[in-house]
């Protein structure tokens, strides 16, 4: 079964890492405040201190550049079994988006926080999707993944916005 480990830290340092391993299936990221290496392996990872997650599904494969968001969602542990039903009987949309390229939901390991990952050509196809969204869920109820969030969550879920790659950018904006 493959994992995902993520680390954080200073963009030199993480991209010196990327660097150095080649080999292994790795991307960068940076946000407003920090950059983070993302690697999926079924092996073990070279990071020293990553947060872990399994996989539960996965869609496209993480691109070299683009945009991604990040939504942390910390569900306690008695929630679990009943978040992740939720997950499984969800509307699947994001396959038919325009210029959507990837998507993984992670589940938390030695932590509490599960992880969707969706990955765009650039931030217009996200703000793009997420119009449409919100016109088209208006009438639909019940599909939220959440059953009671007081219950359900341990804090509040969020969002962290990041360009993927290195290289020349401009475009995933």
């Amino acid at each position: 079964m493959k994992k995902v480990y993520i680390t954080t830290g200073t963009a030199d340092f993480l991209l010196k890492l990327l660097n150095k391993h080649k080999k292994e299936y790795m991307t960068f990221m940076y946000g407003e405040d920090h950059a983070l290496l993302y690697h999926e392996t079924a092996g073990k990872t070279v990071f020293s201190v990553p947060k872990r997650f399994d996989i539960i599904e996965s869609s496209g494969n993480i691109p070299e550049k683009g945009f991604a968001v990040f939504h942390f969602l910390p569900v306690t542990v008695e929630n679990r079994e009943v978040f992740e039903y939720r997950l499984q009987k969800r509307p699947r949309k994001l396959g038919y988006a325009e210029d959507f390229l990837a998507m993984r939901i992670l589940r938390p390991v030695k932590h509490n926080t599960y992880l969707i990952i969706t990955c765009w050509k650039n931030k217009k196809a996200f703000e793009s999707w997420k119009e449409r969204e919100k016109f088209f869920a208006a009438g639909e109820k019940d599909l939220a993944i959440e059953v009671n969030k007081r219950k359900m969550y341990t804090d509040y879920s969020y969002l962290r916005e990041y360009i993927i790659g290195t290289g020349d950018e401009e475009e995933s904006r």
